[in-house]
């Protein structure tokens, strides 16, 4: 397989030169990562939250099309299921304006986009059997094509969270399921050499099987738990049929996962033992099975029999199933020592994200704190729907310094980053296109991208920005603008925010650069 690594030893041959020459930061991303052939940059989509068409053709409803519509599951059993009024009926309505988004994308000068697979449009449920769609496939390829003759580089996800409805990560069927719909996906998209199994299973299961504030909306404290043991067993699986089967010299298969780097609120033994614990408990739980083949012994020794166990077999197939790794990571988090232990825990409580850790921006203590806490949490997501963002660059170095140290993936592709901005829903198209504050977001963590890249040999071979158009944040419903394009979501018609002409401007810059690569090397 042709991979693409980073010569540690050559970034380091430049630190000196681009960090003492270039004060400007763009200049510095220029001279970092310009010119490097077959290095990607895009923006980011989800089936469930742009495509719309939700019941065109013979497409089966997913769990979000159902938690939208606020239809309980088997496994639902929180109070309320629904995302805030919104629905997946139409959202971008993509399914039909594919080719104009594609457009975009190509004349902003980005190589690249994510995108992901709706497993209910390609294999819906029929007569009790998921058999495939013609149609939905037929979609898919359309998409696929279109993009390829842009020259624009598919990065497809197979899961990004809209499982069919009649399907369950707490059931062991799902994962024979999954391998089925990966088995499809792989035989009818052979023009595709960039998959991720999953996207996100740390969200996805916490949220969805443990709080319950995601589809399908299920509260427990133990049972996120057999949500993950089924996501890993199913990406192992996945992968080993991709390589026996499917892969080719110049394909690749990997995972996604998301955190965000904790700090220890003080310098007290405890709250460093917080920080560590949420390394484990929100990153090391995934990324340990995946790279090293089991379970991190924290978690075991914290979960005791809860936690559901691997067979040597499986073991040695979860080792080493990433030839990349995607990396979501919007900022960072506060540590602080929790002493309960699983015992003391009730249904509910969150097992995940903040089991040690927070968003200083959910408490005017923790806010007070920050250096600069007008900025730091000026995103909607800092002040609204669970408070749960903090923008913090130096998140994002000390991430993939961590990962490229402990786990040495072969390539990094950052699969998502971004923010919304405060009130952003509220003003009018021109004040919405003006986002200066998302704009000075990504350059911030592209600067700590890069810095991670040459001054640690981070093997960072792709930067795809969340997201490319304003869309369906799942239970945040469309009251959350991610997006560099803006939405009217009663015409549908795009318009490009400032945002997206700093990238594109960015991009043109690395691509006339004319200075001889030092960093990738293929």
């Amino acid at each position: 397989m042709v991979r693409v690594a980073v010569a540690a030893s050559l970034w380091s041959a430049c630190v000196a030169e681009t960090h003492t020459t270039n004060a400007n930061p763009e200049d510095f991303i220029v001279d970092v990562f310009g010119q490097h052939s077959g290095f990607l940059w895009g923006a980011g989509t989800a089936a469930a939250q742009v495509e719309g068409a939700w019941n065109v053709s013979d497409k089966q409803p997913s769990i979000w099309d159902d938690f939208c519509h606020n239809i309980s599951h088997r496994d639902t059993t929180a109070a309320s299921t629904d995302c805030s009024g919104n629905s997946t009926e139409v959202a971008d309505d993509f399914y039909h304006k594919f080719r104009e988004d594609v457009d975009m994308v190509a004349q902003h000068g980005m190589n690249a986009m994510r995108v992901s697979i709706s497993w209910s449009r390609v294999m819906p449920l029929k007569n009790g059997v998921h058999v495939p769609s013609a149609s939905g496939i037929g979609f898919y390829n359309d998409l696929f094509d279109y993009m390829l003759t842009k020259k624009v580089t598919p990065l497809v996800t197979l899961f990004h969270w809209d499982l069919p409805n009649d399907l369950s990560w707490l059931e062991a069927e799902v994962v024979d399921e999954f391998v089925a719909f990966a088995n499809l996906s792989f035989a009818s998209f052979p023009q595709i050499k960039h998959w991720a199994t999953l996207n996100e299973p740390n969200t996805f299961c916490m949220q969805g099987y443990n709080t319950g504030h995601m589809a399908p909306g299920h509260v427990s404290k133990k049972n996120h738990l057999l949500c993950g043991h089924h996501a890993l067993q199913s990406h192992a699986l996945a992968v080993k049929l991709f390589r026996e089967q499917y892969q080719q010299a110049d394909s690749e298969i990997g995972i996604t996962l998301d955190f965000k780097w904790p700090y220890p609120r003080s310098d007290s033994i405890e709250d460093h033992i917080a920080a560590h614990n949420h390394i484990q408990f929100g990153l090391a739980y995934w990324a340990d099975p995946i790279f090293f083949g089991d379970y991190p012994q924290d978690v075991k020794d914290y979960y005791g029999n809860v936690l559901p166990t691997f067979t040597d077999v499986e073991k040695a197939m979860l080792k080493g199933t990433a030839d990349f790794l995607g990396v979501n990571s919007y900022g960072g988090e506060i540590a602080r020592w929790d002493p309960r232990s699983y015992a003391e825990k009730k249904d509910g409580d969150d097992m995940g994200e903040n089991l040690w850790a927070t968003s200083p921006c959910r408490s005017e203590a923790l806010r007070a704190e920050l250096v600069d806490p007008d900025w730091e949490c000026n995103a909607e997501s800092a002040r609204s729907n669970g408070k749960w963002f903090w923008a913090k660059p130096d998140a994002m170095n000390k991430l993939l310094v961590h990962l490229h140290q402990t786990y040495k993936p072969h390539k990094i592709y950052i699969t998502e980053f971004g923010t919304d901005v405060l009130n952003e829903t509220k003003v009018d198209l021109q004040s919405a296109i003006h986002d200066r504050y998302r704009q000075q977001y990504y350059q911030s963590y592209i600067v700590e991208i890069a810095k991670a890249a040459i001054d640690s040999g981070v093997p960072v071979a792709g930067i795809i920005a969340w997201s490319l158009l304003d869309n369906l944040e799942w239970a945040g419903g469309y009251n959350h603008r991610f997006g560099i394009t803006y939405v009217d979501y009663e015409t549908q018609t795009r318009y490009p925010k400032e945002s997206f002409t700093w990238f594109s401007k960015l991009i043109f810059r690395m691509a006339s650069a004319n200075k001889p690569s030092h960093a990738l090397v293929v």
